[in-house]
């Protein structure tokens, strides 16, 4: 028998999703952009530049502080430029629109047509209804089990997200407004 663990309410939605298989971390390439997305490098380098920064700021501060409004310049640059839907699906190898999916706060559950193991790691992009952007998650798949449906084998795939908080938190106010509207639904019927 086993133990279900459940840290938050989970909900069955149609959603449209895409996903990337993330190749296994290399402590050796650590500015390798194959294994790191471009916000966990930018995040690196910004760290790298502050901290060359302030060691600058002892010898020379006017060229520190224009180094670093140089740094802004990109920042907001980078920040102004969004990307298009395609250009932003593009980045992933599956796309599933309108798909069936058992949500929480916590993972994923779906059926899908790609050949996933236990332990992979995962980036999942999924268009939430009231989430303008989207989300892009990381996850590892806790569970895989092979079905056949239509003569063609699927895979009905559990996915353990490890996210943020400002990521969680909108998916939790997600997964409740979804719960108060099918609730409201249940009670016009009775």
């Amino acid at each position: 028998m086993s133990v279900e663990r459940r840290r938050y309410f989970r909900i069955t939605d149609v959603v449209d999703l895409s996903l990337r298989i993330l190749k296994p971390q290399t402590p050796d390439l650590k500015l390798s952009t194959a294994l790191l997305d471009d916000t966990e490098m930018l995040k690196m380098v910004d760290a790298e530049l502050d901290s060359l920064l302030n060691a600058l700021w002892d010898s020379d501060p006017t060229y520190a502080r224009l180094m670093g409004l140089l740094n802004q310049k990109i920042n907001l640059l980078n920040a102004a430029r969004k990307p298009s839907e395609k250009e932003l699906l593009d980045q992933y190898d599956h796309q599933y629109p309108g798909l069936f999916v058992s949500l929480s706060a916590s993972g994923i559950a779906f059926d899908c047509d790609v050949k996933l193991k236990r332990g992979d790691r995962l980036e999942i992009f999924v268009l939430l209804e009231s989430v303008v952007t989207g989300l892009r998650l990381k996850g590892d798949v806790v569970n895989v089990e092979a079905r056949i449906e239509a003569g063609q084998e699927t895979y009905f795939v559990s996915i353990e997200f490890d996210i943020e908080t400002q990521a969680k938190e909108q998916l939790v106010q997600y997964i409740a407004r979804r719960q108060i509207k099918a609730i409201g639904r249940r009670e016009r019927v009775v």
